[in-house]
C-alpha cells in the first residue's frame, strides 16, 4: 500500500528505508491531506484539496482534512482502529489494481512535486554525462493507458534503497511508463514497476544514434587525416590506392545520410517513429556498398601487408637480442647496451 500511494504522487518517499511500514503509513496519513490527495487522484473533478488544510497546524485542522475520506475520525487519528483504515485503503488499491495505478483515465494527472527525489539522495552512486536531450524535450506524459512508450537503457548499475525503485545492472532494458521533471522516471523491469533516476539510463534509439554518430566521425577521421593524403603520394601506385580506399568515400556519405534521417527519427513522437521501416528501406543500399567493400578487402590487406613489412621486421629486433642477452655473460660489457637496445625497439614499433 505505502508503494502504491507513492507511485500514484500522493505520498513522498521516504528518503531511506523503513522498518515499519504501518508505523510509517499511519504517520503519513494522520494530518489527512494524502488520503484527500488519493480522492483527488481517484475520482477526477472532485477538488478534495481546496477543501483542506495542506499544513495542517492543530487537532481541529487534522480533524477537518480525515472527515473528507470514508471512515469514522477516531480510526485513523486515535489509532484505535487503523485496520480499517487500512483495508479501506487496500480496496481501493485492488479496486483500481485492473484501471493502472498509473493511468490518466482514471486518475488526473499529479503535480510533479508530489514525486520529484534529488540526485542528491542517491549517496554515493554519483554519475556524469547528460541526461537524453531526446527523453527531456519530451512531454512527460505517456499514453492514456500508461503503456510502455519508451526503452531505455542502463547506462550504471543502480541499487535501490526504497520499495517503490527499481533495481538494475548497466546494459539492462526500462520500458518508462511516466516521466517526471526533477530527475526520477517510473518503468517498469522483470514484470516489476518502480521508480529509478533518470540519468542512469538513456533511450536505446538514442543509443543507436549515438553509435553511428561515433562511427560516422571515426570514418571521416580516416579519410581526412589519412587515406586522402595518399593520393598525393608517389611512393604508393595508383593502384594501391584504390585497394586501400577501397568505397569507404561512398561508405562515408552513405553513413553522413543515414545519421541525419536517424536524427529526424528521434524528434518524432515515440508513436510514430519507425526505425523498423527506416532500416528495411535502407537495407538494398546498405548491402551493396558493404559487399563490395568486403570483395575489396582481401586487396587492401595485401597492399598493407606489403608495404608494412619493414615494420613487422622492428618488431623482431626485441626479441632477437633478448635471445642473444640470454646466451651473453652477466658482466660482459655489451649487455647494458643490448637492454637498452630492446627498449628502444619496442618503444619504436608500439
Amino acid at each position: 500500500t505505502v508503494t502504491w500511494l507513492i507511485t500514484l504522487g500522493v505520498l513522498e518517499s521516504p528518503k531511506k528505508s523503513i522498518s515499519d511500514p504501518e508505523g510509517f503509513l499511519q504517520t503519513s496519513l494522520k494530518d489527512g491531506v494524502v488520503l484527500c490527495k488519493l480522492l483527488e487522484r481517484l475520482r477526477p473533478g472532485f477538488r478534495f484539496v481546496e477543501k483542506i488544510y495542506q499544513e495542517p497546524r492543530s487537532d481541529a485542522e487534522r480533524l477537518g482534512n480525515i472527515r473528507e475520506f470514508t471512515f469514522e475520525v477516531n480510526d485513523l487519528f486515535l489509532g484505535q482502529n487503523f485496520s480499517k483504515v487500512l483495508n479501506s485503503l487496500v480496496a481501493l488499491n485492488k479496486a483500481t489494481a485492473d484501471i493502472g495505478v498509473g493511468s490518466d483515465s482514471a486518475c488526473t494527472r499529479h503535480s510533479t512535486s508530489h514525486r520529484i527525489k534529488s540526485f542528491d539522495s542517491l549517496g554515493s552512486q554519483t554519475t556524469s554525462g547528460r541526461t537524453s536531450t531526446l527523453l527531456q524535450n519530451r512531454s512527460l506524459d505517456m499514453t492514456e493507458n500508461s503503456f510502455p512508450q519508451a526503452a531505455v537503457k542502463a547506462r550504471f548499475n543502480f541499487q535501490q534503497t526504497n520499495e517503490d525503485e527499481l533495481s538494475f545492472t548497466k546494459g539492462d532494458i526500462i520500458h518508462v511508463t511516466r516521466m517526471e521533471e526533477g530527475g526520477w522516471w517510473e518503468g517498469v523491469f522483470n514484470g516489476k514497476t518502480g521508480w529509478f533516476p533518470s540519468n542512469y539510463v538513456r533511450e536505446v534509439l538514442q543509443n543507436i544514434l549515438e553509435t553511428e554518430t561515433e562511427y560516422s566521425k571515426e570514418l571521416q577521421n580516416l579519410l581526412s587525416n589519412y587515406l586522402r593524403s595518399l593520393q598525393s603520394t608517389e611512393k604508393l601506385s595508383n593502384s594501391d590506392i584504390a585497394h586501400i580506399l577501397g568505397n569507404l568515400e561512398e561508405i562515408n556519405t552513405f553513413q553522413q545520410m543515414l545519421v541525419q534521417s536517424l536524427e529526424e527519427c528521434t524528434k518524432l513522437p515515440e508513436s510514430q517513429q519507425r526505425v523498423g521501416g527506416f532500416f528495411l528501406n535502407l537495407m538494398p543500399q546498405m548491402k551493396g556498398l558493404y559487399v563490395a567493400y568486403c570483395a575489396n578487402h582481401p586487396c587492401a590487406v595485401n597492399v598493407l601487408t606489403e608495404h608494412s613489412k619493414p615494420f613487422t621486421r622492428l618488431e623482431k629486433y626485441p626479441t632477437l637480442l633478448k635471445e642473444l642477452e640470454r646466451h651473453m655473460e652477466d658482466f660482459h660489457l655489451d649487455r647494458p647496451d643490448i637492454q637498452k637496445c630492446m627498449t628502444s625497439f619496442k618503444n619504436l614499433s608500439v
